[in-house]
């Protein structure tokens, strides 16, 4: 059932319609009905999985618990806590292992078994991933560590804690959630609410222009070139890639503004996950706009815990004795970054492209920190005035080239693939202007452009909901017509495009 369906539309509309009338006594009950239906509907092959995964980290948590009000002495408390904590994290994570890694590790074996005479023709690993399986992980691991570090007390609901991990609104595509930000939500009594109402309506309509018009177009249009990228040569694939990093942000951000107006008409308010990355100047400034909830989950939960490792304790002493205190404390963030990007990398898929993606935002986020001092001096002496118009939006383009550059292993199948585009970027080849000289070309632009004005009035005014709020009734009831209009005429109909999943919903 995908979001963007008219399935899933009635779905919601009947969710909606029950939560605030038969169900306004136990609203969290429907919810968990509905999610579970839904994730079934979408994953009834694999739903063990997730049911397996939350049943362990419910005794598990819970036995934590019991330890740390048993037991007087914290530090022991902590050591016999810490036994759970393993064996959760080793089962959690040893699934989203095994069902998104299992084919890419035994294919050394397969390759062996010959030279010891065992013929491994007929032996083959194809195993699916349960959709969401990245993302209700991710879930259970920071509730888990949370409750080990006694961050948050264990809940003592199954039900509720399942309802935590399978919310249908966010399952397939994130936010990740956090306990602490989600599950009082739960428990609380929702009333309904109009602006809630109309602000939910606007940002699924404007998720539906995103998704439908300008990413799904994108994407009929770019993917020929990543699928056989051999039969493609020249300078403007640069200009592929760059629609491409464009489409990459319509179809993800697009799918958040759909859940998160989903679940605002819900009364739930889930984490922020985009706030406009491209107008980014620095790369680590990129990474504190896009996927918000990836990129702190790894600061909370890989990167501090690295950095205050025994190892990095070392690292900083050995690097205190030979270095200046300005390297030492530019050096001191290259353990936990490598360890984040790795993971980052390998979170997003199983190939060599995905890791050497994360080590490639690695390189960048390093060299920034490393060259800090020398870039503001440099700065210094040509009295650049990093305030400037012109400055700011150099900054910015070179943010979106340096994103759009790794995004070409991101996208290609294997580095054979990457290797290839880097290489004919610097060629004279067969693709011209006049292949972007189309219908669905201008209609992007035309959307992209709609997006660009939007984006600027949120990056000014905070919403563009409150921005419209202000507006009379009549240009707010044909800005609305415009976006139901759009998705439905150029979206639903457009040539080709209604099979394009959502890009993170294999995650």
């Amino acid at each position: 059932m995908s979001i963007t369906s008219i399935p899933y539309l009635l779905f919601c509309v009947l969710v909606i319609v029950l939560y605030f009338t038969v169900f306004k006594k136990r609203q969290w009950v429907l919810l968990l009905i509905a999610s579970m239906v839904f994730y079934f509907i979408n994953c009834n092959e694999y739903f063990y999985f997730m049911i397996i995964t939350v049943a362990s980290t419910y005794f598990i948590t819970k036995k934590m618990d019991n330890i740390y009000q048993a037991t007087e002495s914290k530090k022991i408390a902590k050591q016999k806590a810490k036994k759970l904590l393993l064996v959760q994290l080793f089962f959690s994570v040893g699934v989203l292992v095994f069902v998104k890694y299992a084919s890419t590790m035994f294919l050394p074996v397969f390759d062996i078994l010959p030279l010891l005479g065992i013929d491994s023709t007929g032996f083959v690993i194809n195993i699916i991933a349960p959709l969401g399986i990245s993302f209700y992980t991710f879930a259970i691991v920071g509730y888990t560590l949370d409750v080990y570090w006694r961050r948050s007390r264990n809940e003592n609901n199954f039900f509720k804690l399942l309802l935590f991990c399978i919310y249908f609104p966010q399952v397939l595509s994130g936010p990740i959630p956090r306990y602490k930000n989600l599950m009082p939500q739960f428990s609380e009594s929702h009333s309904f609410d109009l602006d809630n109402l109309q602000e939910g309506v606007f940002l699924i309509l404007f998720g539906l222009v995103k998704k439908l018009i300008i990413a799904n177009r994108i994407f009929y249009f770019v993917n020929p070139y990543f699928d056989n990228p051999q039969d493609f040569s020249g300078q403007l694939f640069i200009l592929v890639m760059m629609f491409y990093s464009i489409g990459g942000y319509a179809d993800f951000s697009g799918t958040i503004d759909i859940i998160s107006g989903v679940s605002k008409i819900l009364n739930i308010k889930l984490d922020p996950n985009f706030n406009h990355p491209y107008f980014s100047r620095s790369m680590k400034e990129f990474w504190q706009r896009w996927h918000i909830s990836l990129n702190t989950w790894f600061r909370d939960y890989v990167l501090y815990p690295v950095t205050l490792s025994k190892l990095e304790k070392k690292i900083n002493s050995f690097n205190k004795k030979h270095f200046t205190k300005d390297k030492v404390r530019s050096l001191t963030n290259m353990l936990p970054l490598i360890v984040v990007w790795a993971l980052t990398g390998m979170w997003h898929g199983n190939s060599w492209n995905f890791l050497i993606w994360g080590l490639y935002h690695f390189v960048l986020l390093a060299s920034s920190l490393l060259m800090e001092s020398q870039l503001n001096s440099l700065n210094r002496i040509f009295r650049i005035n990093n305030d400037s118009k012109i400055i700011s939006f150099l900054q910015m383009f070179r943010t979106f080239m340096l994103c759009t550059i790794g995004r070409i292993f991101f996208r290609t199948n294997d580095l054979f693939d990457a290797g290839y585009i880097f290489k004919t970027i610097f060629t004279k080849g067969n693709i011209t202007i006049m292949d972007f000289a189309n219908k669905n070309i201008l209609i992007i632009v035309i959307y992209a452009i709609l997006l660009l004005n939007i984006s600027l009035v949120e990056e000014r005014d905070g919403s563009m909901f409150m921005w419209l709020k202000d507006k009379n009734t009549l240009f707010k009831v044909l800005f609305f017509y415009l976006l139901i209009f759009s998705s439905i005429a150029l979206g639903f109909y457009g040539p080709g495009l209604g099979d394009l999943g959502f890009a993170y919903q294999d995650f």
